[in-house]
């Protein structure tokens, strides 16, 4: 599987990047980052019903710092039905770790914690992201 899994048939990294790519990919939404070196993909919907997700990841591009604190704002979130009329949502913030040639058992959870809904937004922060690290970003109500 060219590097999605150890000899061993154990997930690596990109195979958990992967999974999260394509538990988005049909209900992907316009996104954008002001980063040269940081991708965000948006989807609708995520792996669980009630969810919208974020996948974003962060790579090395001319003179990228080797670490980065990623301001995030997902715009327009009254489009989300289970989001209508809330003050608040849940984010939950996990982390796809760079282990290279290692294998890694699933997401490390960073946080799950509310954020505020303020003018159709919700803005939070990804403190201490590294180059080659993913994060899926995970809200709900």
């Amino acid at each position: 599987m060219d590097g999605l899994l150890t000899p061993e048939g154990e997930p690596r990294s990109a195979w958990w990047v992967y999974k999260s790519y394509t538990d988005g990919v049909s209900s992907r939404v316009s996104s954008a980052t002001s980063n040269p070196s940081l991708v965000a993909l948006a989807s609708r919907r995520g792996s669980a019903p009630e969810t919208a997700q974020v996948l974003l990841g962060y790579f090395s591009y001319r003179d990228s710092p080797s670490r980065i604190n990623a301001e995030v704002n997902m715009k327009h979130v009254s489009v989300l039905p289970f989001i209508q009329g809330a003050n608040s949502v849940r984010v939950k913030i996990e982390l796809i770790p760079d282990t290279l040639e290692d294998s890694t058992k699933g997401l490390k959870l960073i946080s799950n914690d509310p954020a505020p809904v303020s003018n159709d937004s919700v803005q939070f922060v990804i403190p201490n992201f590294n180059v080659d690290e993913a994060y899926l970003v995970t809200i709900s109500r």
